[in-house]
């Protein structure tokens, strides 16, 4: 990955230590640099895992590393603490149970007696798993195992589906951490951005409040802050939500079975590809922002979400959303995305219920995220955006991608219908292994169902040419492409 840097300048951070050191509160580092990674599931190319412990050694050579995959992995590599960083990648489910395809691995968090990661050196926390930090049961348990004597900073992970095994999966979502944490962001931070830059918003921080939200690992770029102690309760959660729960319109009436009849319904797909030519996007030089670019598009960084609601209302964030990329990049302006679809959701944040009442936490917008898809004649481009997170400061991060595109006429005669689609996708979910993943065992496996369907153009094997493709939404959660000119069906998550 070609990847440049531009660093901010940092006179003000410099500033606020001095003071912060005559007033005799020093920030101190994490407890050690050691990290282990646990790879439960099977995989094809690098895993997530060893990108993990890749990254973390890569920026600081001095970490001790371990990394266990698909064997030698227990219960007891998920309870110990003796390391500073975690990294535990499986299957997971809303009831709290994790489980490994390869490891063989399998439990219930809710049956560990005295379950606590606080006491040691354990500090940091990602949970590569599904649901682990949902609802009323899980999201408790974690936050109360945090607490204590040299108490556990902060936990990643996700409340509903995660990013599925593979180099460009949850793979991507590591690189992406790596190279916002290498840039002085915080693990809270960079974990967000991470998700986002994916294009997944199921993600979940947990932090204790106060400045330890915006710990780094030992060794990063920025303040550490210093390690919360038993007196530390009120732990916070961030994720992102929909605009008061709005349910988005559906192109169906009604859900479609997979490999069964459309009932008349028809979804209005094109007849040709388009090919991308790349523009050269960049940042001004005058703006005082850090700099991120690489094949996934262009970042400024500015700051970061805090746990203070903002003021600003959400019509404010979308016009300073669009007066920022015409003040900030050259290459590209507002123009390329005003008549493409606008997506406005909210990060949030809440004290977590500790008795696991889910719906006593009040939850309280901390910014804005603004994200601009980009159409070519009226067809969302997959991949192709512009997006800002917005506080009461203003825009504190932004990421481009953006190419311009001509038409490529199709050599096929006939493309695949809505239906030949929904039994291209019952095929692939039947032998994916999807079913007995969610259900835990293929005798109860339940097929689900088509929620909504879209189109897009989707380049999936990175040529730059991109092809028209019916997106299926499906009951489980899971998001589905069928390429409407070959047939391939591919996983979204």
């Amino acid at each position: 990955m070609n990847m440049k840097l531009k660093k901010k300048r940092f006179l003000g951070v410099l500033s606020m230590v001095i003071c912060l050191s005559l007033l005799g509160n020093i920030p101190a580092y994490a407890a050690g640099k050691t990290v282990e990674a646990f790879k439960n599931n099977t995989y094809e190319g690098t895993s997530d895992c060893k990108k993990f412990v890749n990254g973390i050694k890569q920026q600081v050579p001095s970490y001790k590393s371990t990394l266990k995959q698909k064997t030698g992995i227990s219960l007891k590599s998920f309870k110990g603490k003796t390391k500073a960083i975690k990294y535990w990648a499986s299957h997971g489910s809303s009831t709290g149970r994790l489980w490994g395809s390869a490891s063989g691995v399998d439990f219930n968090i809710h049956d560990i007696a005295n379950f606590k990661w606080s006491g040691k050196n354990l500090e940091f926390v990602f949970l590569a798993a599904c649901y682990q930090l949902s609802g009323d049961k899980n999201r408790g348990k974690y936050a109360n195992a945090m607490i204590g004597n040299k108490a556990v900073r902060v936990i990643c992970g996700y409340h509903e589906k995660a990013p599925g095994a593979g180099t460009n999966k949850d793979g991507a979502v590591v690189d992406n951490f790596m190279s916002y944490a290498k840039t002085g962001e915080s693990v809270k931070s960079s974990w967000i951005l991470a998700n986002k830059k994916y294009g997944n918003n199921n993600y979940l921080v947990l932090t204790h409040k106060g400045n330890v939200q915006y710990s780094r690992f030992e060794g990063f770029p920025g303040n550490t802050y210093s390690r919360p102690g038993a007196g530390s309760t009120t732990i916070l959660r961030f994720s992102s939500a929909k605009p008061n729960g709005v349910t988005q319109p559906r192109n169906l009436s009604a859900n479609l079975k997979l490999g069964g009849e459309t009932d008349g319904i028809d979804i209005a797909i094109p007849n040709y590809a388009i090919k991308a030519t790349d523009v050269d996007v960049s940042v001004k030089g005058d703006m005082d922002v850090t700099v991120l670019s690489d094949d996934g598009g262009t970042t400024t960084l500015n700051g970061e979400v805090k746990d203070q609601g903002v003021e600003i209302t959400a019509d404010e964030a979308e016009d300073k959303s669009a007066e920022w990329i015409n003040q900030a990049f050259e290459g590209v302006n507002f123009t390329d995305f005003n008549n493409g679809n606008l997506e406005l959701r909210e990060i949030v944040a809440a004290e977590v219920d500790l008795d696991g009442n889910s719906q006593n936490e009040v939850e309280e917008t901390v910014a804005y995220d603004v994200t601009y898809e980009y159409t070519f004649d009226g067809i969302p481009v997959k991949g192709d955006f512009y997006s800002a997170i917005v506080d009461d400061t203003g825009v504190v991060s932004s990421m481009v991608n953006h190419n311009e595109y001509e038409i490529i006429p199709s050599q096929r005669t006939v493309q695949l219908s809505l239906e030949d689609a929904l039994k291209a996708l019952e095929n692939e979910v039947k032998g994916s292994g999807g079913l007995r993943i969610s259900t835990f065992a293929a005798e109860d496996a339940v097929m689900p169902e088509a929620l909504d369907v879209n189109v897009a153009f989707c380049d999936s094997d990175n040529d730059g040419i991109f092809e028209p493709s019916y997106i299926f939404d499906l009951t489980d959660g899971s998001s589905y492409q069928v390429n409407s000119m070959t047939g391939e069906c591919l996983s979204n998550d």
